[in-house]
């Protein structure tokens, strides 16, 4: 199963090929690029080290297994974005409380520091929250639990030498609240000169 975002153009045919001779191994679930684990920050509302984005494929262009996926699925596990807020054991009192305050900002940045024997770790790291993006429940379970492999390479280094992604104009046509995405006036004329010179084909 091929997915390819909207508002992406693949820029080498070679990387379709290249995914497609990935896949020949069973223990395979997915390919194409890998996005993250990195911690979030100001962007999305929250100072640096207090939530933690985990690792995922790019969802703008990935091959994925269909039957992994329905076992992923079948499991509990979703695509949709999630956020896992602080567990802070033993005291579930504290737990609500702190994750309560996640909302506030000025709170959120504030870690007490007794607070760290609370903190389970992921990575290495001790978020106060998880933030999981589109298919990265569905990444998590299969790497981890089922021990299956994801081939690819890091996206922030090496999606664009192969593919062209407009990041979120689709989503910022859909939503104009949406600021973390390009607008369509942003793109519209490098897209119009790229189908003139590349595909001859004029609007």
């Amino acid at each position: 199963m091929l997915l390819i975002d909207s508002d992406a153009e693949i820029l080498d045919p070679n990387v379709v090929r290249t995914m497609k001779t990935a896949m020949d191994d069973d223990r395979v679930f997915g390919c194409g690029f890998s996005h993250g684990p990195a911690w979030l920050d100001e962007r999305h509302g929250v100072g640096t080290g207090v939530g933690y984005y985990p690792e995922r494929m790019w969802m703008s262009l990935t091959m994925l297994r269909v039957s992994h996926i329905r076992e992923a699925l079948a499991a509990g596990e979703s695509f949709n974005v999630d956020t896992q807020l602080k567990d802070a054991r033993p005291s579930g009192r504290i737990s609500r409380q702190w994750n309560q305050s996640l909302s506030l900002r000025p709170v959120a940045e504030w870690a007490l520091p007794w607070s760290k024997r609370f903190k389970k770790a992921y990575s290495g790291q001790e978020p106060d929250y998880m933030y999981y993006d589109t298919g990265a429940r569905i990444y998590q379970f299969l790497r981890h639990q089922k021990a299956l492999h994801f081939v690819g390479l890091p996206a922030e280094v090496f999606h664009g030498r192969y593919v062209g992604h407009y990041h979120g104009v689709t989503r910022s046509t859909l939503n104009a609240h949406d600021t973390n995405c390009a607008t369509l006036d942003e793109v519209s004329r490098e897209i119009e000169e790229r189908l003139q010179q590349v595909y001859g084909y004029r609007l």
